[in-house]
């Protein structure tokens, strides 16, 4: 059944919050935790973890020719082995050697609609990020996703797919507004009520942290308004305005 988060939580050392699309959990460890409701979940790590931390979501040592590093320190040349050496409990069995034919052979009828579907990250619209993001990867991977999909439309898989590759874009400073009616809405309500934001959409009622310590709120006239947020009471928080760098200090 349908869980309801609270907007906000923190105890016990974590903090809980709606962060436009995703749910964020954080540590004061410096570990984040972020998932959108669906199938993507990213975790962060602070700066000072960089290579002083191990497991299945490797090492975080900038080298992603080694995340398959084992409990024992040996780099695994599969996932199955990779994941069996870091097994919390003996007594848990081996996970086997997996199947993992292309969907794509599998599920043949799915092709056309795969390719054409996925086809946006080659086309106008993704466009002004693909210097920035070479798309091919990323189409293959969404061609791969989408013929595993269960069921036709803007399937759950798919939209993944797209919003891995937008999400990359928007690391490197290019935003894309991507959704639409057509194409993995996000509310369900017709019509569809949105704010856009650094190409990302935000429903009604949302608010999240932006760049430079703004906390960003999606108004009922489908604004966006954004006000001075600093978590940092002592060392005051960096904000670029006019490319200088100024502090805002803490806000109760």
């Amino acid at each position: 059944m349908p869980v309801t988060l609270p907007k906000t939580y923190s105890g016990s050392g974590l903090t809980l919050e709606k962060v436009g699309m995703f749910v964020s959990l954080s540590s004061r460890l410096g570990v984040t935790l972020l998932w959108d409701g669906g199938m993507r979940v990213y975790v962060r790590l602070a700066a000072h973890l960089r290579g002083n931390v191990g497991g299945l979501c490797g090492n975080f040592d900038g080298d992603t020719e080694n995340d398959f590093t084992t409990r024992q320190g040996i780099v695994e040349s599969t996932a199955e082995l990779f994941g069996n050496s870091w097994k919390v409990s003996p007594s848990c069995p081996d996970v086997a050697d997996q199947d993992l034919r292309d969907p794509c052979s599998v599920n043949s009828h799915r092709v056309p609609w795969a390719r054409k579907r996925c086809g946006i990250l080659t086309q106008e619209l993704f466009s002004p990020c693909h210097l920035e993001v070479p798309f091919q990867q990323y189409y293959d991977w969404c061609v791969f996703d989408a013929c595993g999909c269960d069921s036709g439309g803007d399937c759950e898989c798919l939209c993944t797919a797209i919003a891995t590759y937008a999400e990359e874009c928007n690391r490197r400073g290019v935003y894309i507004r991507w959704r639409s009616q057509e194409l993995c809405r996000i509310c369900q309500t017709d019509p569809c009520d949105e704010c856009e934001y650094q190409g990302q959409s935000h429903t009604v009622g949302d608010r999240w942290r932006s760049d430079h310590c703004h906390l960003c709120h999606c108004l009922p006239n489908l604004s966006v308004q954004c006000s001075p947020y600093c978590p940092y009471a002592v060392t005051g928080c960096p904000q670029v305005i006019d490319k200088s760098i100024t502090l805002i200090q803490h806000i109760p």
